[in-house]
């Protein structure tokens, strides 16, 4: 019998309670002496007034003041992050304006993060629009351009950076924005920190920290243990992830060699029907779960050449095994037809199915970059040529089982009889890409930013998979006689030249204005060319596949007009509109319940409008910063997707009718932020949060006609307070969704077949209020 993960014992609460604390005063005699290594002489010293530099390419190695940048860019730093942060994602979705999070899943870690529209997501087959980098490193993984957040390890990160538009040196699937992540160093962390916190739901959580240098060599290490049960049942998270750093500076050279580890448990309950929405803590069924274990490895030199020039280039190695567990329920429960009973196997009339899926990726690559600052003339210029070439292998299997709902413990899926494969299937991917880009002062006020990246890409495919609504028996390709059964095989290619312009004009030292055009692409992923074919639609998505006609490539053409300004120390702003067009966009066409195939929909927009204040005033901090996004069809396609209202209305159909003009589901156009601090004293600060944003159409309303509605919008407040007992504790404690307001921020349209037995619009629901409480060390 397939059976999930045992991770029981593991989340113990008392046990993991005291783990933590042990674990901190066990560290506490190497982290002391560990600091006897730190030089402060070769601490990076900051000028005043500070400037905020933007990278502007994925190396990071040449970078500019954000003032001379044609574009709405935003760094988050280090001291930006808050205390009780729990992942690189949420600390997005609180500090990134146009930033909003869709839980998909039911767990804090496995969420979709989007911006302006665009989407960077854990799970196969969400459409991808954003790249994601950290040290210059790729993170969408090869298979399904998927962005795995639990296992970048939050406490290692120094700066976050979220460029915007199309940018084409940041290469395939920057399609709406890249962000770009930067770790620490023993140059730039210098401490040896510890923390420990504990709070709702079974939160027991360490992180700890240190880092030094002496004599031109710098270590840093990190670590962070993370346990939560979870405010609903079976939605536990246990997080183990590290990160290592050892540095070497000299006067033209500069080496780093880093490791970075996770081995994370997630478990999640599934979108909940609007009918049992009362009781959402209970969940759909279960169990459904996601183990994953990444290994990386990357050595980064850098050499200093002349005055003007510098050589920068990096080799890395990424392994990442992921188990995934789904409980899937295809047939109504409650009709008198369903034999849900332990013998459902035998007479091969099952209503539900167990699918494990199994995914071994292998990555290897390099990147490779050369800059030039030596003026042209009289004009002062930053010029950068580089490059990167990667593979990866990936290897999936899928093992199906028959399964009956034990309606009598939580509609628990039980497996029955044996495990059959259902799906074996490995992919190549080879990717090379060369950019240049260019950072030209036409004078004092006046910027010049251009850019362009070729790309290619070659995805291969093998092996074979069941298209069968039910369980494949086996996966034997007898024409004629297994047709159940499907070939994917086929090699596809894609290149392109992408462009970027922009202008940067500083009407004075308090007013910045730019205007840009950029072009970026994606290749259709490989589980998206595994499932394309309308005849052979796909099933257990997004477990299993069919043949693999040829997808288009989408190609993303962006403007952006904005303006940045500081009236005084006490007041910053920025704002920016901004229009994304994209030809031959791929979304997933969904036939019915269990199965569904991607395709090419012709044209879709996101434009809209973001602004930003922020500034200190005497005791008070504060930022707020609003956006509205349109995101919307914009050529007529018919999805065939069973469960719409528009559908059921006709007695059923074959498709729906998508006008141009239609709203992109689970993109609300209006979001907003609020954060206001007040320091009481030179200890202590209380600070408030609010979040917000507007309704959404569910995933499976494209026509927005559905008789359920917009998944309503939501306001949430946060309150936190930090005190510093002295100059190495500090107690920390916060209180999130400070009015207990049950809200959702994803739905989709599916079939109720443990309730009703009708289709009904399925919404994630958050967690009620929470309380976490802390203590920081530094030593």
């Amino acid at each position: 019998m397939i059976q999930p993960k045992n991770d029981g014992d593991d989340f113990s609460l008392p046990e993991l309670r005291l783990k933590p604390i042990f674990l901190l005063l066990s560290m506490l005699p190497i982290l002391a002496q560990a600091q006897s290594l730190s030089n402060p002489q070769f601490v990076p010293q900051q000028s005043l007034p500070q400037i905020d530099i933007i990278a502007t390419t994925p190396m990071g190695s040449s970078g500019i003041p954000l003032d001379r940048f044609a574009g709405n860019a935003q760094i988050i730093g280090n001291k930006d992050i808050s205390i009780d942060s729990i992942s690189v994602a949420e600390t997005l979705n609180d500090q990134g304006n146009s930033i909003f999070i869709n839980d998909t899943q039911g767990n804090p870690f496995h969420v979709d993060l989007n911006y302006r529209g665009f989407t960077a997501a854990p799970t196969l087959g969400t459409p991808q629009g954003l790249s994601v980098f950290l040290d210059g490193i790729r993170m969408n993984e090869p298979f399904g351009d998927v962005m795995a957040w639990d296992l970048i390890p939050h406490i290692a990160i120094a700066n976050l950076s979220l460029i915007p538009g199309s940018n084409p040196v940041y290469g395939i699937n920057t399609l709406g924005g890249a962000i770009a992540l930067e770790t620490k160093s023993g140059f730039s962390y210098t401490q040896n920190e510890a923390k420990v916190s504990t709070g709702s739901y079974g939160r027991a959580s360490l992180d700890a920290q240190t880092g030094g240098n002496s004599d031109g060599n710098a270590y840093y290490l990190g670590f962070t243990s993370f346990n939560e049960d979870g405010w609903a049942m079976n939605t536990r998270s246990q997080i183990r992830q590290a990160f290592t750093k050892f540095s070497h500076r000299s006067e033209d050279v500069g080496l780093d060699v880093s490791m970075m580890y996770s081995d994370n448990n997630l478990r999640g309950n599934q979108t909940v029907p609007l009918s049992n929405q009362n009781q959402a803590e209970l969940g759909y069924s279960h169990p459904d779960y996601m183990s994953s274990q990444n290994l990386m490895l990357n050595v980064k030199g850098t050499f200093n050449v002349d005055t003007f020039n510098n050589v920068e280039a990096s080799v890395y190695y990424r392994k990442i095994n992921r188990s995934m567990f789904n409980s899937n329920i295809f047939a109504w429960l409650k009709d008198p037809a369903t034999n849900n009973t332990e013998n459902c196997y035998l007479t091969v009339d099952c209503p539900a199915s167990n699918i494990l899926t199994s995914v071994s990726q292998n990555i290897v690559g390099m990147n490779f970059e050369w800059s030039n600052n030596q003026p042209i003339g009289e004009l002062n210029q930053v010029f950068t040529i580089g490059g990167n070439l990667e593979y990866g292998n990936t290897a999936m299997s899928n093992l199906g089982q028959n399964s009956f709902i034990n309606t009598q413990n939580n509609n628990e899926s039980i497996g029955l009889g044996p495990q059959l494969a259902q799906a074996q299937i490995d992919s190549k991917n080879q990717r090379f890409g060369m950019y240049l880009a260019d950072i030209i002062s036409l004078n004092d006020s006046l910027n010049l930013n251009v850019s362009a990246r070729y790309d290619y890409a070659k995805i291969s495919l093998s092996g074979a998979s069941c298209t069968d609504v039910n369980l494949c028996n086996n996966l034997e390709l007898i024409p004629g006689v297994n047709n159940g059964v499907s070939d994917v095989s086929g090699t596809h290619t894609y290149q392109r030249i992408n462009p970027a312009v922009g202008l940067n004009y500083q009407v004075n030292p308090a007013l910045t204005t730019f205007i840009s055009y950029s072009e970026g692409f994606r290749t259709p992923s490989a589980i998206e060319l595994a499932c394309a074919d309308s005849l052979n639609p796909c099933s257990g998505i997004p477990n299993s596949f069919a043949s693999d006609p040829e997808l288009k490539a989408v190609v993303s053409r962006t403007i952006e007009i904005g303006f940045r300004g500081k009236v005084s120390d006490a007041l910053s702003w920025r704002a920016a509109v901004f229009n994304s067009d994209l030809t031959d966009d791929i979304i997933f066409n969904q036939t019915n319940a269990n199965q569904g195939y991607f395709a090419n929909v012709g044209s879709t927009r996101r434009s809209g409008l973001e602004i930003g204040f922020n500034g200190n005033q005497q005791k008070w901090d504060y930022a707020v910063t609003g956006s509205y996004v349109d995101a919307t069809f914009q050529s007529p396609f018919n999805p065939a997707n069973a469960n719409n209202s528009s559908c059921i209305a006709q007695g059923g159909c074959s498709a729906v009718n998508v006008q141009p003009g239609a709203h992109i589901p689970n993109i609300p156009a209006l979001m907003f932020k609020a954060k206001l601090s007040y320091q009481f004293a030179p200890s202590t600060k209380l600070s408030t949060q609010i979040l917000a944003q507007g309704p959404s159409y569910a995933r499976g309303d494209e026509t927005n006609t559905d008789i359920n509605g917009q998944v309503p919008g939501y306001m949430v407040a946060k309150l936190s307070a930090t005190h510093q007992l002295d100059k190495h504790l500090m107690l920390f404690g916060s209180v999130n969704n400070l009015l207990d307001h049950r809200y959702s921020n994803f739905g989709n349209l599916a079939t109720n077949n443990i309730g009703s037995g009708n289709a009904e619009q399925f919404r994630s629901f958050s967690s009620g209020r929470s309380i976490v409480l802390g203590i920081n060390g530094k030593f």
